[in-house]
């Protein structure tokens, strides 16, 4: 499974800035990999595993912005349609069937 974490954070003032940053930082320390600009995935082992992420990213969320979240199969994730531009060398490797876990 991966779980998708897409947001929009406002960046207006230097505390707003900070707390963007801080949330990225969190969710890349946490295992998650940059698909693109302010969407973040990561996979998870099973629905257990994804739950307890998803709590993690509820206690970490900054005080303003849009934050969702969605989870997907594998399946559904190596179906995506890439229309432009490359795959990250993450990607590449876990579409292979390789887990990453962190």
């Amino acid at each position: 499974m991966r779980l998708i974490v897409l947001y929009d954070l406002p960046t207006t003032t230097k505390k707003d800035m900070k707390e963007a940053a801080l949330f990225r930082k969190q969710l890349m320390n946490r295992g998650f990999i940059m698909m693109q600009e302010s969407v973040y995935v990561k996979q998870c082992i099973n629905h257990d595993s994804l739950n307890r992420i998803l709590i993690y990213v509820e206690r970490i969320l900054p005080s303003e912005g849009d934050i969702r979240a969605i989870a997907i199969t594998e399946k559904q994730y190596i179906d995506m349609k890439l229309l432009k531009g490359e795959k990250s060398i993450t990607e590449k490797i876990t579409e292979r069937g390789n887990l990453i876990l962190i």
